[in-house]
């Protein structure tokens, strides 16, 4: 009787369990806990796919996406072996559900509450779990699961093979931070391809699988080694790898290539974001074959810059080099007298930000909200070309915001159009504001418009003018003035080379401001106009995209191209769906015209205002180029032609009374022109390069002769003798140019 009663205790403890999964099993294939997927929605299985950014020589540089995810088509035999002997080692053995660990999760995890016994799940089901996330039932919530994700599983293996199961897993599989997918894993961790993995690294990635945070292998190497070796030993175990090469594996110190990647971080952000919004605008107007609009988050698009990676690496670098000795020197011309500590200019800007208006919301006094706004606490800057920690307070970091200079570069290519490199600050998570977009007072860089248009009406390039100041008294007395007195006469090739605007003002108001502000429309000039002489020294403002694009046409034949960013753009599976195709208008401009005009700008290199890169930079390709100082020094310029790049540089701060205190060191020439020589520099280093930036420019007259003015002409004599002087003397590079006679006469050739 004892017996038997034990019997019957014990086949209700064990029946009991089963016959409530039993009727959990039918409830779950009644739809009781949600609709399970049909057979048809399994053959359609799609995963969201992030569109890819690559550089126009196939660098991927970056990605849009929801959830970060690229699809790989192949697999790595190291992924699949490490995957399976640690993950499911019975994986090509049983149908989805694997018996004998599920028996263990009936018993040990579901009766008995034993989280730590392991979930028993399969690939398949895991797989199912991540295409599928799990509800919440309550306490039915884990066998419910559990359940739901065998029944799938099992059908999901008569519908793939177990090969095209690896494959839907490991690119839906998250690994850390916001990367789905091995492909992107594979380039985020070790900026490689997944097929070329190692089989230690493949372990390393596989191993993350079990806690992608825990065992991330950047923020957590060592736990993120020792679980690597975990994986190599699974596969030891299960003889995937022999002890030997499990012992020389496991002792190699895990080493990553970790490539962060987003939209603020890598190269190009801002111009990324640019692209990112002219996509998006695309895709709202373009649609796939099932009559839906493309999204370019979750579409799997291919998008090919324009932009070349190495010119676009080398702008940055030389930005944000200079920019450090920039803003030094800046600080140091104002130390003691700073304007951004000018109690009128602090107070409104004090008063402009959303802490201030928050507190004046909640009825605090000027002085309680001066001494909340001076509480000191911890923050990030962008300092010195890198993150730093910082202990600031609101008024503090409004400070540094208001006296922080900028710089922007875009080079085009002009024949095409396309953008080569575009770099709109320093750093986009810091300041998204693209600077390569925003129109600032453009100076010295109006003036070729100017001679040009004085060209086109008659002048000759050999007329002479007086440099010596005027009064126009037709213009309300406007004095224009070369920043020191001159009465000495220019040619006007030499008065453009030498940024004169005495010269600039009497050309604009001797062949007409209208006949100025006709042709600065034809060539594209993008800002106002006003029928004034003053935008013959540029008070006008426009972009420095603007102008690239502008100078262009100087050397292109006097044609008008729309630059651009988006050269192709493919779908997952490699179809074209958009090629740029460039279209010219031609602006009807005489080629003997645009010939003078760039000879003239040859000359600003060769014995002007840029003449330091010959001298001091060693830069002896053919270069036309113009300088550019907006008033009080607030904008500096430089804009350089060839025949394969026109580059366009600026610096300055977001408010014109954040300047330079001295034309001397805040002009075009000391400023912007050294950003761009290190630009060069740093480009010719590549062998590509090198080849384009030594093409001759193909539309140029013959050097200027004017001998029957020559006693006219300052100097004329002594000014190429010494000029070819600096470029000859090897020792002349190396002088001291900050004291003496070697400083006066650069300071003269660089008078903007």
């Amino acid at each position: 009787m004892r017996r038997r009663t034990i019997i019957i205790v014990l086949s209700l403890v064990i029946l009991t369990p089963l016959i409530s999964i039993g009727i959990l099993v039918m409830l779950v294939k009644a739809d009781v806990f949600g609709k399970l997927p049909s057979e048809a929605e399994l053959k359609a299985i799609e995963t969201v796919e992030a569109s890819q950014v690559y550089t126009s020589d196939n660098k991927l540089i970056g990605s849009y996406f929801i959830e970060n995810r690229s699809i790989t088509d192949s697999l790595s035999q190291h992924l699949v072996e490490a995957l399976i002997a640690t993950e499911d080692v019975r994986f090509f053995e049983h149908d989805g559900v694997d018996k004998r660990s599920l028996l263990r999760v009936i018993f040990k995890t579901i009766l008995l509450g034993d989280r730590s016994s392991g979930g028993g799940s399969t690939i398949s089901q895991q797989l199912i779990k991540n295409l599928y996330p799990r509800n919440y039932h309550g306490f039915l919530s884990m066998p419910v699961a559990k359940i739901k994700e065998a029944m799938v599983a099992s059908d999901l293996e008569e519908l793939y093979s177990k090969k095209e199961i690896l494959w839907l897993y490991l690119n839906t599989v998250p690994f850390g931070e916001d990367v789905m997918g091995i492909e992107m894993a594979a380039r985020r961790y070790f900026n490689k391809a997944s097929v070329e993995l190692k089989q230690e690294e493949a372990a390393t990635l596989i191993g993350m699988l079990k806690g992608p945070n825990l065992y991330h292998p950047v923020r957590n190497p060592k736990r993120a080694e020792s679980r690597r070796n975990v994986v190599l030993h699974q596969m030891m175990k299960y003889e995937f790898i022999a002890e030997a090469k499990y012992d020389s594996l496991s002792a190699i110190p895990l080493q990553t290539d970790y490539q962060p990647s987003g939209r603020h971080t890598g190269i190009a952000t801002h111009l990324r974001e640019q692209a990112r919004l002219w996509l998006n605008d695309w895709c709202s107007k373009s649609y796939k074959s099932d009559g839906t609009a493309y999204n370019l988050y979750t579409d799997g698009l291919k998008i090919k810059l324009s932009i070349d990676s190495k010119a676009q690496l080398a702008m940055e670098k030389a930005i944000n080099a200079n920019i450090i000795s920039l803003q030094k020197r800046l600080e140091s011309e104002w130390s003691g007298k700073e304007p951004w500590l000018n109690n009128s200019f602090l107070s409104t800007k004090i008063k402009s930000t959303k802490q201030y208006k928050i507190l004046k919301q909640q009825g605090k006094s000027e002085e309680e909200i001066t001494r909340l706004l001076s509480r000191k606490q911890n923050m990030q800057i962008w300092k010195q070309g890198i993150r730093v920690d910082s202990n600031m307070s609101v008024i503090d970091s409004l400070i540094w915001r208001e006296k922080k200079l900028h710089a922007a570069g875009v080079s085009l290519d002009p024949k095409s159009g396309a953008i080569l490199a575009w770099v709109g600050g320093e750093d986009f998570s810091q300041t998204p504001f693209d600077y390569v977009l925003a129109k600032r007072q453009v100076g010295s860089l109006f003036k070729p418009i100017v001679y040009l248009n004085a060209i086109r009406n008659g002048a000759s390039t050999c007329d002479f003018y007086s440099a010596e100041q005027r009064v126009f008294e037709e213009y309300d007395n406007w004095s224009p003035s070369n920043g020191k007195p001159d009465s000495s006469f220019y040619s006007v090739w030499g008065a453009l080379a030498n940024s004169l605007n005495t010269v600039s003002a009497q050309l604009a108001i001797d062949y007409g401001l209208k006949s100025i502000i006709n042709l600065a429309d034809t060539l594209g000039f993008e800002g106002d106009l006003p029928l004034n002489p003053t935008i013959a020294l540029g008070s006008a403002s426009s972009t420095p995209l603007n102008m690239a694009n502008l100078y262009s046409s100087f050397v292109n034949g006097g044609k008008r191209l729309k630059p651009f960013f988006i050269a192709e753009i493919r779908d997952a599976q490699d179809q074209v769906l958009f090629k740029h195709q460039t279209v010219s208008q031609d602006l009807g401009l005489h080629s003997d015209n645009l010939a003078d005009l760039n000879r003239m700008l040859m000359l600003v290199t060769d014995s002007g205002t840029a003449s330091s890169l010959r001298y001091r930079y060693n830069i002896q390709s053919e270069i036309g180029s113009k300088t550019g100082t907006s008033q009080n020094n607030a904008d500096a310029w430089f804009l350089a032609m060839q025949q394969s790049m026109v580059s366009c540089f600026w610096v300055g701060a977001n408010n014109p009374r954040i300047h330079f205190r001295y034309t001397r060191t805040g002009q075009g020439a000391a400023v912007a022109l050294p950003v761009y020589a290190n630009y060069y520099q740093e480009l010719r280093q590549d062998n590509y390069w090198r080849t384009q930036l030594n093409q001759p420019i193909a539309n140029k007259s013959n050097v200027f002769d004017c001998p029957e003015k020559a006693d006219k002409q300052p100097g004329f004599g002594l000014f190429d003798k010494i000029s070819d002087w600096f470029k000859n003397d090897k020792d002349s590079t190396e002088s001291d140019d900050s004291t003496g006679i070697f400083k006066k006469i650069k300071d003269w050739f660089n008078k903007d």
